[in-house]
């Protein structure tokens, strides 16, 4: 049996309640086992996370558009690794716990495997300046035969 891979990221800054890709830096190819993203400062007005496993969905950046000029409008929803998560003003964090989302990042070949997954945060409300977030994952690594 393959041991887990966790991740704890740096933290992440959206600024001015736009949505904004950054980078995951993972393993090429496995299963999500756990997967959380907590707000740790700004007004908790809730926010929405997308993941995708290509560049082309989500370029990391401010205004990161759920498509970039390489991919047909709507074809992002092709890319996403588990359908988009919403949290709660109240809440400003959310926890997938028990799952089994299987990805590989698309970027690369299978002998030039790209280690990237791509989050995008989309804060709510009107409140000005910046807020920031920590992403927290399990990651289940195919087992070698």
């Amino acid at each position: 049996m393959a041991a887990p891979w966790n991740y704890n990221s740096p933290v992440f800054t959206v600024y001015h309640n736009e949505a904004q890709c950054f980078k995951l830096f993972v393993p090429y190819r496995g299963t999500i086992t756990r997967f959380v993203i907590t707000q740790e400062s700004g007004a908790p007005e809730g926010f929405t996370l997308n993941l995708f496993n290509t560049r082309e969905a989500c370029p990391p950046g401010p205004g990161g558009s759920l498509q970039s000029a390489a991919t047909e409008p709507g074809n992002a929803e092709l890319y996403k690794i588990f359908p988009t998560q919403t949290a709660a003003p109240a809440a400003s964090y959310i926890r997938l716990d028990g799952v089994t989302y299987l990805y590989q990042n698309i970027d690369g070949t299978p002998c030039d495997g790209q280690y990237a997954l791509y989050a995008q945060i989309d804060p709510n409300g009107a409140a000005a300046g910046q807020k920031t977030f920590r992403v927290q994952m399990t990651i289940k690594l195919p087992e070698i035969i």
